[in-house]
């Protein structure tokens, strides 16, 4: 917890830099349209609504330009990041990966006017968080769990009970593999049947890349008092495409990243994942 104390505020700078060269400019301004927020001014055009006419401001144009108003658009969302804090999660960089891929999506999520509620899960007391900007996400949930929080096991099967569905809301999940097949099974349908849900999925080279040897004891992070036994590398491999069938029968779209170099590399990707997320929404 201490290393990813110490690195969490660069990663997020880091991270936030390569969003903004990356990602500048490919379809992530504000969308215009039939809001209630002026976003921008412009001369008149034939076609244009004559209600939107700035009056006031034609009255002072030197060159008798007509000027009209521009609003945002009403397409803005509410989106519930629901991030996974629990045992799994601390295993080498994955915690790192996923703060990562947050403050992509915080930075497309503010780029696009969108509104998010954070919720910390997989801690002794999960936290859900109303935020005055996406752009906030990462730095709130380096605070929280730097805070000294105490981890515990994640069910992913009733995380849909303490979201609050509002509106237009889409659900987007940052999480890895260490889940109960059922269990995953019985969240994701619980959260489709309400709202568009999406996966940020972390993972690491050395969890699943069991070494050749037929049997070894593992421990189970998520119950630390308990030893599996017999664990080779087929049963993890199919653990994973359960996972992974599960959620592309359900048409879930979900992202695995292994470090944070597969975040900055794949920052379109990251991108992309989220902007199919609210497309859905409509």
């Amino acid at each position: 917890m201490n290393e990813f104390c110490k690195k969490a505020r660069a990663i997020i700078e880091s991270v936030r830099s390569i969003a903004k060269s990356k990602l500048e400019g490919i379809c992530l301004s504000r969308i215009k349209g039939l809001g209630i927020d002026i976003v921008d001014f412009r001369e008149y055009v034939p076609g244009d609504d004559v209600r939107f006419i700035d009056w006031r401001i034609t009255a002072r144009s030197v060159d008798e330009k007509i000027i009209v108003r521009e609003y945002s658009s009403e397409r803005n969302i509410n989106v519930h990041i629901v991030f996974d804090a629990s045992y799994s999660l601390w295993f080498r960089n994955k915690l790192s990966t996923l703060i990562g891929a947050l403050t992509l999506i915080s930075y497309v999520g503010d780029r696009l006017g969108d509104r998010f509620t954070l919720h910390i899960v997989g801690i002794e007391e999960s936290k859900s968080l109303l935020l005055n900007n996406p752009m906030e996400a990462p730095f709130i949930l380096r605070k929280v769990i730097c805070s000294g929080i105490r981890p515990v096991e994640f069910e992913i099967d009733k995380v849909y009970r303490f979201i609050g569905w509002r509106g237009r809301d889409v659900c987007l999940v940052f999480t890895d593999y260490a889940h109960v097949i059922d269990d995953l099974k019985r969240g994701v349908r619980c959260l489709k049947s309400t709202r568009s849900v999406g996966f940020i999925i972390a993972a690491n080279f050395y969890e699943l890349n069991v070494p050749f040897s037929n049997f070894m004891f593992i421990a189970d992070v998520e119950r630390p008092n308990t030893l599996v036994e017999g664990v080779v590398r087929d049963k993890v491999n199919l653990h994973i495409l359960r996972y992974r069938n599960i959620l592309e029968v359900l048409n879930v779209p979900y992202l695995t990243l292994y470090d944070l170099d597969d975040v900055k590399n794949n920052t379109l990707k990251v991108a992309k994942i989220y902007i199919m997320l609210r497309e859905s929404a409509y």
